[in-house]
């Protein structure tokens, strides 16, 4: 009696284990929510959603590379192919300077990147079905002539697309770019300056931006003496960085500077050492700095 009682509750739990299989099959082959798209299918600039997008190139002979991104939104990979077409715009360059810069800023004014600087193989590109959600349009830029002051965009936008919509709001870019060479950068200076006329020394330390003027070419702030733009032409002078890693220096503006001794640029050691003398306000001080960049 027992052992029956014991085989048909064996039956009967096969039975039901049967069952739930069967249950769970079914249930697979029914379509979830994620098999159907989540959101709208629609195309975008990459990094367009504060419109200005900055990135950095270096000063050189050559042309730098640089990319805009066509992207696509949606849960699912693209179910056919998408060809976008790009566009210059002026007109945005114009809009944005006076909707975030004003009038009272013009001065800071971004200006149009000329054609004859750079170069886009192509305007269109394709996403293909199945496959990334992004593209990138290469863009060359000849970076060698460009001023490191001179605030230049490229403003792309998509002009057509075929079979999805374009995002409201993301189908525009400016791009821009900051200029950099081998040395530019954050420095932390330490060193004496001596007042030539008196005699009197005092010890200097200060973090300096040492910014890329060309190549090989930097400018700086000398001393101690604070990094105000509206300075910058009685404040700064120029140091050029030989092959030899010998450093010279020149005047940036109207401030009177001499080289003391030869400057030198430690590669290893990423820095550098200069000897000058400058007059500003009537006296002169004689200053002798290390730089070490950070």
């Amino acid at each position: 009696m027992e052992l029956t009682c014991y085989l048909n509750a064996m039956k009967g739990m096969k039975y039901i284990i049967g069952v739930l299989l069967i249950a769970g099959m079914y249930g697979c082959m029914e379509e979830t929510p994620l098999d159907r798209e989540q959101y709208i299918k629609q195309v975008y600039l990459a990094n367009s959603f504060d419109i200005l997008y900055k990135t950095t190139l270096k000063y050189s002979d050559e042309p730098q590379s640089a990319f805009v991104s066509v992207a696509s939104s949606g849960s699912l990979p693209l179910d056919r192919d998408v060809t976008v077409t790009l566009g210059v715009d002026t007109a945005a360059v114009r809009s944005y300077n006076e909707k975030y810069l004003g009038r009272q800023k013009m001065a800071e004014y971004y200006k149009v990147l000329p054609d004859s600087v750079y170069e886009m193989p192509t305007m269109s590109v394709t996403l293909k079905k199945e496959g990334n959600i992004y593209e990138r349009c290469p863009i060359f830029i000849q970076t060698a002539h460009l001023h490191c002051d001179s605030a230049y965009v490229i403003p792309l936008t998509i002009v057509s697309s075929t079979v999805y919509p374009v995002s409201d709001g993301l189908e525009t870019i400016l791009f821009s770019f900051e200029l950099e060479n081998d040395y530019s950068g954050i420095y932390q200076m330490m060193g004496e300056k001596v007042n030539t006329a008196t005699g009197d020394k005092q010890p200097i330390a200060k973090s300096k931006t040492l910014t890329a003027y060309s190549k090989d070419k930097l400018r700086m702030y000398v001393d101690v003496l604070q990094e105000e733009k509206e300075k910058m032409e009685e404040n700064c002078l120029l140091l050029e960085i030989r092959p030899d890693n010998s450093v010279i220096l020149v005047p940036y503006g109207s401030l009177v500077i001499s080289q003391v001794e030869a400057g030198t640029y430690d590669p290893a050691a990423k820095s550098i050492q200069l000897k000058y003398e400058y007059t500003l306000d009537g006296e002169t001080w004689q200053v002798n700095e290390t730089l070490i960049q950070k």
